[in-house]
């Protein structure tokens, strides 16, 4: 669960991984109906509290799409990395 609004708490949806082959990496979010809503940004720096291997790397999503926020509800998220989807539900509450 997310709650955007600016108190910097729960502000992002964070997802840690270490990239040990250092391949490419995508992260979407989609409404439940599989419209796409935006997509998450991958930052290659270590980061607290995330793993700390030889390639840590993270992906944010913030509630956001590029018009301004999403509304209340449940989204979709989906990674892929090395041909392998990872997928999950986020809940935005504003």
């Amino acid at each position: 669960m997310i709650t955007p609004n600016g108190d910097r708490k729960n502000d992002l949806a964070l997802f840690c991984f270490d990239n040990f082959s250092d391949s490419g990496v995508a992260g979407k979010v989609f409404t439940l109906l599989g419209g796409e809503v935006a997509s998450m940004t991958l930052v290659r720096t270590p980061l607290a509290g995330c793993p700390g291997g030889a390639l840590p790397q993270y992906m944010t999503w913030d509630g956001r799409t590029i018009e301004g926020n999403v509304a209340n509800g449940l989204y979709v998220y989906r990674i892929e990395a090395e041909g392998k989807f990872y997928v999950g539900t986020l809940l935005v509450v504003r």
